[in-house]
């Protein structure tokens, strides 16, 4: 069953400083208040209790600044998680192993294998590179491509050759690329 808890001047439950109290709605007046005008604005910090009932506790105005700040962080950390393609636990849980053991904190990351910092350096990298290949216009990302990325990478002579212009022309335009592409680093 839901409960939720809203501002009220004169309800009965007070919160933990005693500077705001609350009112409890449960089922249709709660319902109710949800598709008003006033309960539709209200902003709340949505929780679940023991026995998985939610709980939803308005947030006071002179506290919604600041819980909107928190809850665009919160975003902004589970996005960047994502992106990374890792998540933070908790050291206080206990985690199923791959055979069904039940494993702690300690013995999850005991993993020697992985080095943690190699791989963050390693994506992290890999991202500031693909910024660094979108800022090349298409001429120089082909540049790129023949002297360094393709299976059979041309030199400085044969490109200048195919392009029908001198070597150090060639050689000038690649220095003035890498150094383009060096501002990233």
């Amino acid at each position: 069953m839901k409960k939720f808890y809203i501002v009220d001047e004169n309800g009965t439950y007070a919160s933990a400083d005693g500077k705001t109290r609350f009112t409890c709605l449960t089922g249709k007046a709660l319902f109710n208040y949800l598709k008003s005008d006033e309960g539709s604005k209200k902003e709340f910090d949505i929780d679940f209790d023991d026995n998985g009932d939610e709980i939803g506790i308005e947030i006071p105005d002179d506290k919604l600044n600041k819980h909107l700040k928190d809850k665009e962080r919160r975003k902004y950390v589970s996005k960047t998680q994502k992106a990374m393609g890792y998540t933070i636990v908790s050291l206080n849980s206990e985690y199923e192993g791959k055979d069904g053991e039940i494993m702690t904190f300690e013995e999850v990351i005991a993993d020697d294998s992985d080095d943690l910092i190699e791989e963050i350096t390693r994506k992290a990298n890999i991202q500031t590179l693909r910024r660094a290949l979108a800022s090349l216009t298409s001429d120089e990302m082909n540049i790129v491509f023949l002297l360094y990325l393709t299976t059979e990478p041309l030199t400085e002579y044969q490109l200048a050759d195919a392009r029908g212009v001198t070597q150090q022309a060639i050689h000038k335009y690649k220095v003035s690329i890498l150094k383009k592409l060096k501002k990233f680093f």
